[in-house]
């Protein structure tokens, strides 16, 4: 209980940010950026709502669901962060072995 309390007042702290404080979100799989599938999470999905919980401003809240966008898209939108979210635990997910493999993704991120 009293870890849920911090998170609790660690969520509050963001709930009165202003637009202009809130930073510009992006999300996609690892998998769907390794394949340069530019899919995301519009609103009626977790990712919206953990972006939203955190005080950022999802790139893709006029969109509902998953959705599959092109890479101007994204450019246009102006993300101040991209999440990558690793569905298989392969990468950077709570299987990992070793920081190797996320390091490389990490080279392969800042190469695209």
């Amino acid at each position: 209980m009293k870890w849920k309390a911090e998170q609790i007042a660690t969520l509050d702290k963001v709930k009165d940010l202003k637009s202009e404080q809130r930073v510009r979100v992006f999300t996609i799989t690892t998998t769907n950026f390794e394949q340069e599938k530019w899919n995301t999470s519009g609103t009626g999905l977790a990712a919206h709502q953990t972006i939203e919980l955190a005080g950022g401003i999802n790139v893709a809240q006029e969109l509902k669901g998953s959705v599959s966008v092109s890479s101007e898209w994204i450019l246009e939108q102006n993300p101040g962060v991209l999440i990558l979210n690793d569905r298989a635990d392969k990468v950077v997910g709570f299987t990992a072995k070793d920081y190797g493999d996320a390091e490389k993704f990490k080279e392969k991120v800042e190469d695209k």
